[in-house]
């Protein structure tokens, strides 16, 4: 018996596909911690003739280290990428590092505990190694400090991040592991840890990152020589997450893993490098997923449309900036950073704006309360915005001034208006006086209105082909 599906019935379902899909994002960039781990890679540099200016790349890494047996004096050192670590000088210099090292306890109850069957590796304390490795130089730090710094301010300036080198640890194969497990932090100022990854050959051995029931997974042995077919060049592959993160170490089944820790602390004062976030891998991010599987459902906005999201953060969106010197995106900082990078990688048409107070607040013109919907793309369950023509700096308009000027004539001399999904509101704190116009009243007069830093993407038209075939 063949059903016919009701045009009401279909509109329904779409707005509860919308609704339910709009609220898995804007869960994910509500909490507190919408980007519990990040993760990415950085490139070594060719040699003489690389032409990597537009990319971050690392010199080979030197490792020293004292052995216990040696004479006064006497240092060993390896260097990294090993990609023939398995025969030659490689193997050897590889094979005297595991000799040097301990066996790696872990911490339980304040006391520390050796037990192969919780944790099998090896390590070296700070004191007993140096590294020509700076994660502060490869613009891992202030990649950390972006997208995980707490949210915290102090007199005299924000904070930032110190990275201070914990441990070498090495996880061998066949059953080098570490099981899931909360590190404790070593002081009140302790928010995370950084795991540099080593370029050698291995296999397994992948850090598996869990909170608040999400799970990021950096898998370092999948580039390697060791994986059949797989021809990628050596990196310094790495992954910072917070201390209340639960994490694990997963079998090493092959070859070595060879990594650096580092603590990081909050400290007195940060520095804004947007432009190093591209030593970071979005596509691990649980938000990314989520972006992407709901542009992937042709009932999301079928028809095509925007969706905006009001920034977590303040800006002086007001100040002016040069044209060759913008403020956005350059400044965007922490989950408002992270969500215009997963947009960035999805290569979808984007935009940060201000955007104009919801409702005006301006009850002298109480002709036109509702926004003219004449210039704006109209889906259900949106809210017609208007959308500044700059990124930042304050607008001034003369429009407004006599009686016979309505609202919306004010508005249109603000920015165009669209039809936008919102995935959140906007936060009062994150607002400044972004708008002004003349007032028309018992004597002339200047009216301001708030504006708030909104990032905007646009979503394609779905074609009937695959609309037909979402609901079918």
């Amino acid at each position: 018996m063949n059903s016919c599906i009701s045009p009401a019935s279909t509109m329904s379902t779409t707005v509860n596909v919308m609704a339910d899909l709009v609220g898995k994002i804007s869960e994910l960039l509500s909490k507190d911690k919408a980007t519990f781990s990040v993760g990415g890679s950085i490139p070594f540099a060719a040699g003489a003739g690389d032409d990597s200016a537009q990319h971050t790349t690392s010199a080979p890494v030197v490792l020293r280290w004292d052995p216990a047996s040696a004479l006064a004096g006497e240092s060993r050192n390896v260097v990294f990428p090993q990609a023939d670590a398995a025969v030659g000088q490689g193997a050897e210099q590889l094979a005297v590092l595991l000799r040097d090292c301990q066996p790696a306890s872990f911490g339980r109850g304040g006391e520390d505990v050796f037990d192969e069957e919780y944790r099998k590796a090896s390590k070296l304390d700070a004191s007993a190694f140096s590294s020509s490795l700076c994660p502060y130089a490869l613009g891992i730090v202030d990649t950390v400090a972006e997208l995980l710094m707490p949210s915290a301010y102090m007199a005299g300036g924000s904070r930032g991040v110190k990275a201070e080198l914990y441990k070498l640890n090495v996880y061998s194969a066949p059953s080098g592991h570490f099981k899931a497990h909360v590190d404790t932090p070593r002081s009140e100022q302790q928010f995370g840890s950084l795991v540099i990854c080593l370029p050698t050959p291995h296999a397994g051995g992948a850090l598996v990152v869990r909170h608040d029931g999400l799970t990021i997974r950096h898998d370092w042995g999948a580039g390697t020589s060791l994986n059949e077919g797989d021809a990628a060049p050596p990196a310094l592959q790495w992954a910072a997450f917070y201390s209340d993160c639960e994490h694990e170490v997963l079998e090493v089944t092959a070859g070595h893993r060879v990594t650096l820790t580092y603590n990081l602390y909050s400290v007195p004062q940060r520095l804004q490098v947007a432009g190093k976030t591209e030593i970071m891998d979005v596509a691990r991010l649980p938000l990314y997923d989520a972006v992407s599987s709901t542009l992937q459902n042709p009932l999301f906005l079928p028809e095509g449309g925007r969706v905006g999201y009001y920034c977590r953060h303040a800006y002086p969106h007001s100040a002016s900036a040069p044209a060759d010197a913008p403020l956005f995106p350059s400044i965007l900082k922490g989950v408002d950073l992270t969500f215009y990078k997963v947009l960035e990688a999805l290569r979808l048409e984007t935009m940060v704006r201000q955007v104009l107070q919801e409702g005006g607040g301006m009850d002298y013109y109480d002709d036109d309360d509702e926004y003219s919907r004449e210039d704006a793309d109209v889906h259900p369950g949106v809210t017609i915005s208007r959308v500044a023509k700059y990124a930042s700096g304050t607008t001034f308009t003369s429009v407004g001034g006599h009686d016979s000027y309505t609202w919306d004539d004010i508005r249109n001399d603000y920015g165009r208006a669209y039809d936008v999904v919102w995935l959140n509101e906007a936060l009062p704190a994150t607002g400044q006086q972004g708008f002004a116009h003349l007032a028309y009243g018992n004597e002339a007069e200047i009216g301001t209105l708030y504006t708030y830093m909104a990032i905007i993407f646009k979503v394609d038209k779905w074609s009937d082909k695959e609309l037909e075939k979402a609901t079918a």
